[in-house]
């Protein structure tokens, strides 16, 4: 008996199917290595997925685009079967290709993986007697690697299975894979990193030869990279252009004071809270500061901070151990980024080549972005002025008033209420 291939269709909303798994809290044991707790706390937070609304957008227009794709090319179980048994059979019209892009640590990897692990979730088992089992892949996942080549990354799509009898020549590879994605009922092909494929900046034509003909396999295809190789494709002729750069998308950084920045801090407040004294959600402003709202810059500052935190034989971090983390020397050219960012905004011209895409993207995120760039900018105007207002006693003694705070900890007074912390200089000018 046939069985038609299982259509899948999108979860209306998509964005809590995004944050599924969510990974449980960092627990320390009493004689554990600081060391195997900070890989651990690493390892916690690079699982840690919380997609902003703008980001479950863009993942719900890939999948609508893999359902539809799967339902027209494999709904017809009879035509399926005819096809798959036919030695003759091509693939004829691409489905085509979208760049999605942003700033290094934005979340596209980590969106991707979600995105294909949901979609990987249907699966179909048997097709028919005659072909007997064969196994559904609807999305294939490939990371690229600096040595990897056009011809290894063709056969990344595949796996082990049948690599070592694909064709010799690049046209016969793509015709081999093309039929293996066929029969796997594939409908979605992801390219992550794809800005380590070549490291020259003027070495253009691996990469489009690689993009034109994973184009050339049928199903839709999703390439992610950084705005480093979209530089790299600008580059080219106005053909390769206009087959590639067609249809990008960005992934832009969270801004401060919005739904999706609450909801990111509040995750790393219920994750971290026995490794912690102070909340992210209440200090989300001063934590979008050290990071500008990029994931990985967020998870490394985390990082180091408990490193040293546990090095000097403490066990809970406060928000000040997050500040020394950031201005450390080590830690100078993450730093970096962040305060072009912060001092020239997320759309200036005069930003590096990695910061920013060619030319000039205006969008709603982009003009929020900026307005927190601008407000961080004044408010650390107004502190400067103040802190040269201080004299030195003055200075110190507000330092020393918080540090004290900070180390002693939050107690409540009587009917429940806290007393109002002491302010830093920084949020003495701020208001």
């Amino acid at each position: 008996m046939t069985h038609a291939p299982v259509s899948f269709d999108c979860p209306d909303p998509l964005r809590p199917h995004l944050i599924l798994n969510m990974p449980r809290p960092l627990s320390v044991k009493p004689k554990e290595p600081a060391e195997v707790t900070v890989l651990k706390l690493d390892a916690l937070l690079d699982q840690l997925c919380v997609p902003s609304n703008k980001d479950a957008e863009l993942a719900d227009s890939i999948f609508q685009r893999a359902a539809a794709y799967h339902q027209t090319v494999y709904g017809s179980a009879q035509q399926f079967v005819r096809n798959l048994q036919s030695r003759d059979h091509r693939v004829d019209s691409a489905a085509g290709l979208t760049i999605v892009s942003g700033l290094a640590g934005a979340g596209k990897t980590q969106l991707m993986t979600r995105l294909c692990a949901l979609i990987g979730s249907h699966t179909t088992v048997e097709v028919s007697p005659l072909l007997g089992a064969i196994r559904c892949t609807p999305a294939v996942y490939q990371r690229i690697h600096e040595s990897t080549s056009v011809r290894a990354a063709l056969l990344g799509l595949t796996g082990t299975e049948v690599a070592p009898r694909m064709g010799p020549s690049l046209k016969q590879l793509r015709d081999d894979i093309a039929r293996l994605l066929f029969r796997r009922r594939c409908a979605l092909i992801v390219l992550d990193e794809l800005q380590h494929l070549t490291l020259s900046a003027n070495a253009n034509s691996r990469l489009t030869e690689l993009l034109l003909s994973i184009c050339q396999l049928g199903p839709p295809v999703i390439v992610t990279c950084n705005y480093s190789m979209l530089h790299r494709l600008d580059a080219r002729n106005q053909e390769d252009k206009q087959r590639l750069m067609s249809d990008v998308r960005f992934l832009d950084p969270v801004p401060p004071d919005t739904e999706d920045w609450g909801a990111y801090c509040g995750a790393l407040d219920t994750l971290l809270n026995n490794i912690i004294d102070f909340s992210f959600a209440k200090a989300s402003q001063a934590f979008w500061e050290l990071c500008a709202g990029l994931r990985r810059v967020a998870r490394m500052v985390i990082v180091r901070a408990y490193r040293c935190v546990r090095a000097e034989g403490r066990k809970r971090m406060q928000l000040s151990d997050l500040r020394a983390a950031y201005v450390a020397t080590g830690f100078a050219g993450v730093r970096e980024d962040v305060e072009h960012l912060l001092s020239r905004g997320f759309s200036d011209p005069r930003l590096p080549m990695h910061l920013r895409p060619p030319g000039i993207k205006s969008s709603d995120s982009v003009l929020e972005l900026n307005r927190a760039v601008d407000t961080v900018r004044q408010n650390r105007i107004t502190a400067e002025v103040v802190r040269s207002t201080l004299t030195p006693a003055e200075r110190a003694h507000v330092e020393a008033t918080r540090s004290t705070a900070a180390q002693t900890g939050p107690s409540k007074t009587k009917a429940g209420r806290k007393p109002r912390r002491p302010q830093s200089v920084e949020e003495f000018a701020a208001g």
